[in-house]
């Protein structure tokens, strides 16, 4: 059972003008709410652009070539973004969707990445199996920038430890952590407080103690 709602009730319900002998037909005939071109006085009883059809659940603009599923509609009347109309839709019917973890991150976050223009909706709507699949590409992708993030924070507060500005590498990787929406300092500050280095962190160590010009500060074992 869907639970999208029929896109000529959406129509009636956002008081579009309905050409009413097109009603129960395969296509139904509306005023278009989003060009307006069809509402200008010289054409209002000769043209209605905007074709409804209740088989597909869609809808398209013959003028403005606006088009799309009841989703994308009632997303244009309202001005609500489509996955925002899709959780409301889901908690009407009962439906308790758990978002994937990539599907939670933030535009912001996902330009960090290289995905700015991200349309969860669309791309479940195009293909599911690719959707699925990209989404996980795109977690991993996430999940693979936060550890370089890592990195170059334990670096940061590593320089600082050896210049003595612990403090103001704190603040700086504080302010990484403001823009990037996600806990550094706290793993960062756990795996510089061990005894013992694995060889990437060896590695970066002898690194900043090479362009700082500093001794290392305490006896480093390796694992």
């Amino acid at each position: 059972m869907t639970i999208l709602p029929n896109i000529v009730e959406v129509a009636i319900k956002h008081n579009l003008h309905i050409k009413k002998e097109t009603i129960g037909k395969k296509e139904v005939l509306c005023k278009c709410p989003f060009c307006l071109e069809d509402q200008k006085p010289h054409k209002v009883k000769r043209k209605w652009y905007l074709s409804l059809n209740e088989d597909k659940n869609v809808f398209k603009c013959w003028f403005c070539g606006e088009k799309g599923g009841v989703v994308r509609f009632i997303s244009l009347l309202d001005g609500i973004p489509e996955n925002e109309i899709i959780e409301k839709l889901r908690k009407e019917n009962g439906f308790h969707y758990q978002k994937h973890p990539a599907e939670r991150l933030s535009r912001t976050q996902l330009k960090m990445i290289g995905y700015p223009n991200i349309n969860w909706v669309k791309n479940r709507e195009f293909d599911v199996v690719f959707y699925k699949k990209f989404r996980e590409e795109v977690w991993q992708r996430w999940l693979d920038f936060i550890e370089e993030k890592k990195d170059e924070a334990y670096r940061e507060i590593f320089a600082g430890i050896l210049l003595g500005n612990y403090q103001k590498s704190i603040q700086r990787v504080k302010e990484m952590e403001a823009e990037l929406g996600e806990n550094l300092l706290k793993d960062v500050l756990k795996r510089l407080s061990k005894e013992e280095r694995n060889e990437e962190e060896l590695q970066m160590e002898k690194f900043i103690c090479e362009i700082c010009k500093k001794e290392h500060p305490f006896e480093v074992l390796k694992i």
